[in-house]
């Protein structure tokens, strides 16, 4: 008998939009805090899951044990949309991070010139207009994470296999 306690996926709510960006800085280091290596948990989160939590939630599920949620999966559906928020977004964090760079520590600014310098190089070409979903993370390999002990592949099928299910109710 397996001592795995029973999980849910379910589709996103804006009331999990604290715990998916916790578990999102939680995580942001190959699995681990982000803390070390950039203390700005709020700007941190916000590049990586406001525009799937405010703009498009409908595309996002969590995975919930006990009541809590312990994972996730941020997706689009609108590749387009989600570019030209990127774009913005992007414009409006770097200078939310440059009003705040002298006040953060030394890792913290290490990490900022280095995603300056080497950032763009790090993101893979995605064709324009391509149905895609959110991949990023050490648990799931996707904007999804999963504490360690539950990242049975039985959760990686159940996860992946739910968004698929409503692209093909929807006709994508």
């Amino acid at each position: 008998m397996s001592d795995e306690k029973p999980f849910i996926i379910r589709s996103y709510r804006k009331t999990d939009r604290d715990a998916v960006r916790r578990l999102c800085c939680q995580t942001g280091f190959l699995g681990t805090p982000i803390d070390p290596v950039y203390e700005d948990r709020q700007l941190f989160a916000d590049f990586l899951t406001t525009y799937y939590t405010d703009w498009e939630p409908e595309s996002s599920f969590v995975i919930e044990i006990d009541g809590e949620i312990r994972g996730y999966l941020l997706g689009s559906r609108k590749p387009l949309k989600n570019q030209l928020y990127s774009f913005w977004q992007n414009v409006s964090l770097f200078l939310k991070a440059l009003t705040r760079y002298f006040r953060y520590n030394a890792a913290s600014r290490r990490f900022v010139r280095w995603v300056l310098a080497h950032g763009p190089r790090e993101v893979p070409a995605a064709p324009r207009r391509v149905l895609s979903r959110a991949m990023d993370s050490s648990a799931l390999q996707d904007r999804g994470t999963i504490r360690a002990y539950h990242r049975r592949l039985s959760i990686r099928q159940r996860i992946y296999r739910r968004p698929r299910t409503q692209d093909e109710q929807l006709g994508l």
